[in-house]
């Protein structure tokens, strides 16, 4: 076994960190385990491992056979920088469990849909009846090491993948990659839209003529993708475009078309997601498991039976005829764009976060179309109000925290109105994630009097 006797760093004592110590731990390995800030590790774990917290690790490298290194942290760092230059491995927890696992992988990535789509494939894998069996692991907050070795032999393996962990992976080969869509995001991390990219393409980097790429044929720089794919089969779907070969949309209806047929799969008014923007993640999740050769009746009852992601366009509860809408999770004006897109009327939407270089101006442009009121909260209100009234749209309200939000929608709004919390940034400024962020909004939104 690779991993006997081996001297491993891992750097970050987060929940994969953790679960990817337990592994190695379990194979046979010495564990040194460093995070900058004090972590929460078991006694029992710590008794077997090395736990180092300090702010420079660059002497932490040395004698190390390989690094396994967290997500969050940034492959910048001077440590990996310098392990990178003496020729020390460098791989994601992923990559770690891929190299246990002789399972099938579905692995799913995009910018925005990843989470719905992931879990919307979990959902069709694993309905009553089912003969297969669906594993979802990776982005979605399951650590796929915390489940490798306990599978069984026909388990599929869901992996949701953010950029962060394509990064450090080198040996990961889903059967089946799903690229959902690309968008201008984590350039804090990235440096360039470019970089970004080449992380997503590394979840197809070796695939061959056995592999599976499903792409986005609406999105440019998916469809784009086709030059850097020699052998492999490639499926497109499509919202928009009618596709010789491929999953499309016509009549509100969901058809899977090749040279001589035209099958329909899926009646989207049938369908319990809010959002046009969720009938790309459902070509998506569709096309993965026709691909895996599920039944299509099988795949239209977990479509139909799928009521979406938490702090995803989640309804929670109406109040004197206002329906308020958690999507806490659009973390980027992306996600914000299409949660607006969502709803034929105007809405109220709230609006902030953490503070980007730039505004993009889609998003103030569809406000000033589609809004009847924003509020702003969070660290960017003052870009945000700025940008707004450059475009002159003069209905702008701003808070300091979401009891203040939840207040002023109260005053704003009337029955009949969708209060929109889809805050278009990162929560940080005021939140530890936007699970926290989503989770106060609801309980205010939850604990409100009705009025009159």
């Amino acid at each position: 076994m690779y991993f006997k006797n081996k001297k491993i760093l891992v750097c970050g004592g987060g929940k994969s960190g953790i679960e990817v110590c337990k592994l190695l731990l379990s194979l046979g390995s010495t564990i040194t385990l460093f995070d900058e800030k004090e972590v929460k590790v078991q006694q029992s774990l710590r008794d077997k491992i090395e736990v180092v917290i300090k702010n420079s690790g660059i002497d932490i490298i040395e004698n190390k056979d390989l690094i396994v290194v967290s997500p969050g942290i940034p492959l910048s760092k001077d440590y990996l920088l310098k392990a990178k230059e003496i020729g020390i491995k460098i791989v994601s927890e992923v990559e770690i469990a891929n190299m246990l696992t002789s399972n099938k992988i579905v692995g799913i990535t995009g910018t925005n849909g990843k989470t719905t789509t992931s879990k919307l494939i979990d959902n069709i894998l694993n309905v009553k009846g089912s003969k297969v069996k669906g594993e979802l692991v990776g982005n979605i907050g399951v650590p796929f090491t915390e489940k490798v070795m306990e599978s069984e032999e026909d388990t599929i393996f869901i992996v949701e993948l953010s950029s962060y962990q394509l990064e450090t992976t080198h040996t990961l080969n889903p059967c089946i990659s799903l690229i959902i869509n690309i968008s201008n995001d984590h350039l804090e991390r990235h440096g360039t839209v470019q970089n970004y990219i080449e992380a997503k393409k590394r979840i197809f980097q070796n695939a061959g003529k056995k592999e599976i790429i499903i792409l986005n044929y609406d999105d440019d720089h998916c469809r784009n993708m086709i030059n850097d794919i020699a052998q492999s089969k490639i499926i497109y779907f499509s919202r928009d475009s009618k596709l010789n070969y491929g999953l499309l949309v016509e009549n509100n209806k969901i058809y899977f078309k090749t040279v001589n047929s035209k099958k329909m799969i899926i009646e989207l008014n049938k369908v319990q997601l809010i959002g046009e923007h969720n009938v790309e993640n459902i070509l998506g999740g569709v096309a993965v498991c026709l691909c895996l050769n599920i039944p299509i009746e099988q795949i239209r009852e977990g479509v139909y039976s799928f009521k979406g992601v938490e702090h995803r366009l989640e309804y929670i509860r109406s109040v004197n005829g206002m329906l308020f809408i958690n999507d806490s999770k659009a973390t980027n004006e992306q996600s914000t764009i299409n949660a607006i897109k969502s709803f034929e009327k105007k809405v109220i939407l709230i609006l902030g976060g953490v503070e980007k270089e730039t505004v993009d101006f889609e998003l103030i442009r569809l406000i000033n179309k589609k809004v009847k009121h924003v509020i702003l909260f969070g660290e960017n209100t003052s870009k945000l109000k700025k940008c707004l009234k450059n475009v002159k749209y003069e209905h702008i309200t701003e808070a300091t925290t979401l009891d203040d939000v939840v207040e002023k929608s109260l005053e704003i709004g009337k029955g009949g109105e969708i209060v929109l919390f889809s805050p278009g940034y990162k929560s940080f400024d005021m939140f530890k994630n936007y699970e926290v962020r989503g989770n106060k909004y609801k309980e205010i939104v939850l604990n409100i009097k009705k009025r009159g």
